[in-house]
């Protein structure tokens, strides 16, 4: 029987996420407290700046307030377990996060 251990996962994510154009970062690089952080704490499990850039450049017809909405949404999700949290997450990054665009025209 052939065993992985989690190092062995985490390179092949690691070099699959890689194939993939994801833009890879050693955790102690970008670590509470290092020169290039990207959190204030190890809580923050969500690189927010990253999440809103990505948001930024996927969604550019998105008036401003739209995309603080998702952040603000995606940064929240629901769930009573962690697992569900995560399924949230995954799900809304995967199939789309619903919301709407209220668009105001000028009646003469």
């Amino acid at each position: 029987m052939t065993t992985f251990s989690e190092a062995d996962v985490e390179r092949a994510a690691l070099e699959w996420l890689s194939a993939a154009n994801w833009q890879i970062a050693r955790g102690s690089d970008i670590a509470p407290g290092a020169p290039a952080s990207e959190r204030n704490d190890f809580g923050q499990v969500v690189l927010k700046g990253r999440l809103r850039n990505a948001l930024n450049r996927l969604n550019p017809e998105l008036p401003a307030g739209a995309l603080h909405d998702a952040l603000q949404r995606l940064m929240r999700p629901e769930g009573a377990t962690l697992e569900a949290r995560n399924r949230a997450f995954q799900s809304r990054l995967s199939f789309c996060l619903p919301f709407y665009v209220l668009r105001l025209t000028a009646v003469r």
